[in-house]
């Protein structure tokens, strides 16, 4: 490969202090080079040497990437020859996990999440999110040999990257995501409670990029959370005007505006059409019962992503626990049960169709794919989802929305339907019919909320796509979209393209130094 035939000057090992920055890796190579330069951004700031945190052999071609740019320094994670090493940490790690089943058999999966912690920092929500993760786990959750051998592991992770932090007084922290029970995930939540400045970079769908720190606060209610101290004071800096929050809100339902930051695939995604979803919606019209649509998250994804604070212990959890109390309690309203337009790549179609058939109620309807949720709008009357952007959709059409989970909308004179528990829950659908339209001032605050997300201004570090764009040396790849199936060639090449060059002098690169 060409890459490796080019020397490159990105980063010299120097003698600074004893303080180091720890660079985690992802296991992936579409991550390499963003996360790294990050991490550049900071050695040259803070004059800190870089250390490289993987679970990967050193043959891996995501660790030959990381030694060609220069870094010299990396630390095992799990690894067979690790266990051995830190013998006592793996042996309290059993210690902890025998105590921690017996404490789920007593007080199930919910007091695992809610309650479980090491050293006072709460981590249950990341190995229950991890567990669920594949082979859809979520329809049993259960104490086997999966989750046995994966909170084993978990727990040694997390003391053997206290001990790292420690052993090599890590003062600041740099990953690309912040979910699960990984390296990246674990070692967040370890340096927010230990006050380790830490950061993890993203890119936004319009071309933006987010460099993020997390908050104790955070973790409960989200990172983008309108109620966070930093979104709040953009928030507050944000009065584009009556006339601009109603335009925006027309310009975004005709897809003439075209700058999303926040729901750009998914909204797009969520509008198409079939003949199929015509029929279907034309069927639904004809009905004068009042109309509920349910909207599902994938039930695949991380539920605590948007912040641990939330009533059920999954996506699945709410949709099963929902369905089987409209069979004991609601023979009158239409119920339309909608799967996310993500949860195909999943597979999960089938499981939410063996759900909503099990039943065999006729006002319970699986929602058609190509049914656009613009015309769910009109038909419906109340929506109901965990934290999900339609629950703001349907205020901003003057209807109200049930909330299972802190969404980054869900404040207290917008969302008076956000459950906090299962009895609020259950009793909000119980009362259903009793449930108060949104005022008009309601309605104008959740158009402009949905316009602040809309334009990126809740990103607290953000480097908007016309900064990217001036940039000469890293704008190709900045802007590129990478992810699970791109080529690692031609992820390489362009690699090599902006290496070649001289990354001091990208003006994005500096504005990164500059917002850590």
């Amino acid at each position: 490969m060409k890459f490796f035939s080019s020397k490159y000057n990105f980063y010299k090992e120097k003698n600074y202090s004893n303080k180091n920055i720890l660079l985690i890796d992802r296991q992936r190579f579409d991550a390499t080079i963003l996360s790294s330069i990050l991490a550049l951004a900071l050695n040259k700031k803070y004059k800190m040497n870089i250390i490289v945190l993987s679970d990967l052999k050193l043959n891996n071609i995501v660790i030959k990437i990381y030694k060609h740019l220069g870094f010299k320094k990396f630390l095992n994670g799990v690894t067979k020859l690790n266990y051995l090493k830190n013998f006592n940490l793996y042996f309290y790690s059993i210690i902890i996990s025998i105590i921690t089943i017996f404490k789920i058999m007593n007080g199930g999966f919910a007091w695992f999440i809610q309650k479980f912690n090491i050293k006072d920092i709460p981590f249950g929500d990341l190995i229950y999110d991890t567990n669920v993760r594949f082979n859809h786990r979520y329809e049993n959750p259960k104490i086997d040999f999966y989750f046995i051998k994966l909170l084993i592991k978990s727990i040694f992770r997390i003391l053997l990257i206290c001990k790292y932090l420690k052993k090599y007084n890590i003062k600041k922290l740099v990953t690309s995501t912040e979910n699960y029970a990984l390296n990246s995930g674990l070692a967040i939540r370890i340096a927010i409670y230990k006050n380790i400045k830490h950061y993890f970079i993203g890119r936004s769908i319009s071309g933006d990029l987010e460099i993020a720190n997390l908050t104790k606060k955070g973790l409960f209610i989200g990172h983008d959370n309108i109620k966070n101290n930093e979104v709040y004071k953009k928030f507050k800096k944000f009065n584009p005007g009556n006339y601009k929050i109603n335009k925006f809100y027309k310009d975004r339902k005709t897809k003439s505006n075209q700058s999303f930051s926040w729901t750009m695939d998914s909204f797009n995604n969520a509008n198409k059409k079939s003949i199929l979803g015509n029929k279907f919606l034309n069927k639904l019209s004809n009905s004068k019962n009042k109309k509920i649509l349910f909207a599902a998250h994938a039930f695949s994804d991380a539920p605590h992503q948007k912040g641990i604070n939330y009533t059920f212990n999954d996506f699945y959890n709410q949709f099963e626990e929902t369905i089987s109390f409209i069979n004991k309690n609601d023979s009158n309203n239409v119920w339309i049960f909608r799967s996310h337009p993500s949860s195909r790549l999943f597979n999960e179609q089938h499981i939410f169709k063996k759900i909503i058939k099990k039943y065999k109620m006729k006002n319970i309807f699986f929602c058609t794919s190509g049914v656009p949720i613009k015309k769910l709008y009109k038909i419906c009357d109340i929506v109901i989802t965990g934290s999900g952007t339609v629950g703001l959709e349907f205020i901003c059409e003057g209807k109200p929305a049930i909330l299972a989970g802190s969404s980054g909308y869900s404040i207290k004179n917008l969302t008076p339907y956000y459950a906090k528990d299962k009895k609020k829950y259950f009793n909000f659908i119980k009362n259903i019919r009793k449930l108060k339209k949104p005022n008009k001032i309601q309605i104008l605050l959740a158009k402009k909320i949905l316009f602040f997300f809309e334009s990126g201004n809740y990103i607290v570090k953000r480097i908007e796509t016309k900064d990217v764009l001036e940039d000469k040396i890293c704008k190709e790849f900045f802007l590129k979209k990478f992810g699970m199936g791109y080529s690692l060639n031609n992820y390489l090449t362009l690699s090599r393209s902006i290496l070649k060059q001289d990354i001091y002098k990208s003006s994005v690169f500096n504005k990164m130094s500059n917002l850590s």
